[in-house]
């Protein structure tokens, strides 16, 4: 530094003479602050822009699964045939899952089915002994009922006749 201004000094000595060279670098250090200056503020801005479009991208590619989503927070338990429809421009992986969902509830009604038939016959196979137990139990208690008519009546008639 000479005073307020940047200088670069170069010294050589070529066949025993000393040569000097002093250049004055002020305006070069002043260019190259502000090109930092400037490549820094477009690397800030690359990266905001960058950012804001891989949301934006983001946010444009998961809005058919948001749809399907919802679709599938509407299937009701209790309804059956209830299937998940997409659109006619889905993309290969909506139609893929949907398929595969579909196909899971094909199933699931399916199973819910057999397990009905399966209840409603188990209820009917064991309806039938317990009716022939609670049908037995009713006829041995009516039997033995009019037994102890019969043999109370048979007594009685007894007393009165030795008395």
């Amino acid at each position: 530094m000479l005073g307020d201004r940047e200088v670069l000094v170069l010294v050589r000595t070529v066949q025993g003479v000393k040569y000097t060279l002093v250049l004055d670098i002020t305006e070069l250090e002043s260019q190259e602050d502000t090109l930092t200056l400037i490549v820094l503020g477009l690397a800030i801005t690359l990266v905001v822009v960058m950012g804001a479009l891989v949301a934006w991208g983001l946010r444009r590619s998961l809005r058919p699964l948001t749809g399907l989503a919802a679709d599938i927070g509407t299937l009701s338990p209790d309804r059956t045939g209830q299937r998940i429809t997409v659109p006619e421009k889905a993309t290969t992986e909506l139609v893929v899952i949907a398929g595969a969902l579909n196909d899971y509830l094909r199933r699931h009604e399916a199973f819910v089915e057999r397990e009905r038939i399966f209840i409603d016959t188990t209820s009917h196979e064991l309806r039938t002994p317990v009716a022939i137990i609670a049908g037995a139990s009713w006829s041995s208690r009516t039997c033995r009922r009019r037994r102890a008519s019969r043999s109370s009546a048979s007594i009685a008639p007894r007393a009165t006749s030795s008395a």
